[in-house]
């Protein structure tokens, strides 16, 4: 099927019965994955604690990866106390199938992101597939990323950019084709929403960066598998600075970037 390199909501309905047919399609071979054991935890101990809070979707939550100290929680928060010597606990806070407007919910109604010093946030492939509009995908971003720097303004903020959903092993063609161009129109708006946050660094998720990963999904074909989590948590641990891990956590919270 030939396509555009983005599709409008209502391009993607125009071949609705085809995405009926192969969705329910997908929802009976699909393996159904937990998500990952172990929520929080911590690395090192002592004083100066950094507290890192991933926040979103399955992806957050770990679905196909076993246990959250292989997750980008777990993963991120080793690598951060390797570079900066400092004890580092995570905390999980995220829903499978959660879509943007279902995580800001979530933030709003919990404190756990209050005074979290780094904060990574997936979100995006549910309003992919749920073919939520380009308005309440914008919307619903926008209330999630303001949640979240309300409750955490001194945070350094990593926002997931879409995964190429037409490279998921799960999907068959054409409804990946179909998926593939309407997450790239999501993303390119997931873009300019996360520009109006000071706090927030979009990071890209290429096809580049994906055939570098060996092995790079769960055995359900949808999900991210612990070499991809790596690989999230390695890109957020390169963005952030020495001075960055270093300063003390009262004058992490006190300072916007």
């Amino acid at each position: 099927m030939k396509l555009s390199n983005e599709l409008s909501r209502t391009g993607v309905l125009a071949f609705l019965p085809v995405v009926v047919y192969q969705g329910r399609g997908v929802r009976r071979r699909v393996e159904r994955l937990p998500e990952a054991t172990g929520t929080s935890g911590q690395v090192g101990s002592g004083g100066d604690l950094i507290r890192v809070v991933v926040v979103g979707d399955s992806v957050a939550a770990g679905v196909g990866v076993r246990e959250h100290r292989d997750s980008m929680a777990g993963r991120l928060a080793d690598l951060l106390h390797r570079r900066s010597g400092r004890p580092v606990a995570w905390e999980v806070l995220a829903r499978s199938g959660a879509d943007a407007g279902g995580v800001a919910a979530l933030v709003t109604g919990s404190t756990v992101v209050a005074g979290a010093d780094v904060i990574a946030v997936s979100v995006g492939v549910n309003d992919v597939k749920n073919l939520r509009s380009d308005a309440a995908w914008r919307t619903g971003l926008h209330d999630l990323l303001a949640a979240i720097v309300r409750a955490a303004p001194g945070a350094r903020v990593f926002l997931l950019g879409l995964p190429p959903v037409d490279r998921l092993p799960a999907l068959p063609r054409p409804l990946a084709d179909l998926l593939g161009a309407r997450g790239r129109r999501l993303d390119r708006i997931g873009g300019l929403v996360a520009g109006d946050f000071a706090e927030v660094t979009r990071l890209e998720f290429t096809e580049d960066e994906l055939n570098a990963v060996r092995d790079p999904f769960a055995s359900d074909g949808f999900h991210p598998g612990a070499p991809l989590h790596d690989a999230f948590a390695q890109e957020i641990s390169a963005r952030l600075t020495v001075p960055d891990l270093m300063r003390t956590p009262d004058l992490t919270r006190r300072t916007a970037r």
